[in-house]
């Protein structure tokens, strides 16, 4: 059973990727990979002792985990890094992978199996 499940996975990621992607840098220090991302909001709840405060970033973005090479290893997103999208006015956007609440990773697996993660990031200038 955990076989379908994980070839539905790949195939829904697959999807995701050819109809709600494109082409994106990523980059850590002077490092960068270039890889198809799904432009993404989402809001996240936390909570602080005077009651419930929302939290959230400017942009996340979903993509495919085994895309994220730098420096020809496997990397996992890590704040500070940053994703240059270059926008249809030909305007160049630069967001910085951030934690939303400063204690939570900047990223989160979208799936059981770790293929897909949807990482935090907040616009820091356009250019």
């Amino acid at each position: 059973m955990r076989d379908v499940l994980k070839r539905g996975t790949d195939w829904l990621g697959r999807k995701l990727r050819d109809h709600a992607s494109h082409m994106v840098v990523y980059v850590r220090g002077v490092q960068s990979v270039p890889l198809l991302a799904v432009p993404a909001q989402s809001e996240l709840e936390q909570s602080e002792a005077g009651g419930l405060r929302v939290a959230h970033s400017d942009q996340d973005w979903l993509l495919k985990a085994s895309d994220l090479v730098l420096g020809g290893l496997h990397s996992l997103p890590a704040a500070g890094d940053r994703i240059e999208d270059r926008l249809d006015d030909g305007t160049l956007a630069i967001y910085e992978v951030m934690q939303p609440d400063g204690n939570s990773l900047p990223y989160r697996l979208m799936d059981s199996y770790g293929s897909m993660i949807r990482v935090h990031s907040r616009r820091v200038s356009t250019q």
